[in-house]
């Protein structure tokens, strides 16, 4: 099965797949990160940009323990706990069904 979604949503979603016993392929979407060759002291003062990043992750924190809580995702099924998207994207590992992954 292959799981597209955003990028900030995809440990959630995974868990929650992988919770329900479905091996997935993630195919993730969305990226927020963008990157400066250069930085500025302006770079590092607070704005409204960073302030809705940081409330997207927080929400999406809260999100995944609300999930943990109400017995959505399991840690049994769930023992990769790391939020960098990179854990999540090991298409070499064969699904536990046999199918053979998506090609990328």
């Amino acid at each position: 099965m292959l799981l597209v979604t955003s990028a900030m949503h995809m440990p959630r979603a995974l868990a929650t797949f992988r919770t329900a016993g479905i091996d997935a392929v993630v195919a993730p979407t969305d990226f927020t990160v963008t990157y400066r060759d250069q930085r500025t002291v302006i770079d590092f003062l607070p704005d409204a940009g960073a302030l809705a990043h940081t409330t997207h992750a927080i929400k999406e924190y809260i999100g995944h323990a609300y999930y943990r809580w109400r017995g959505w995702i399991t840690a049994e099924r769930n023992q990769d706990r790391i939020y960098g998207l990179f854990a999540y994207l090991d298409l070499d590992k064969k699904p536990a069904s046999g199918r053979q992954p998506l090609p990328v």
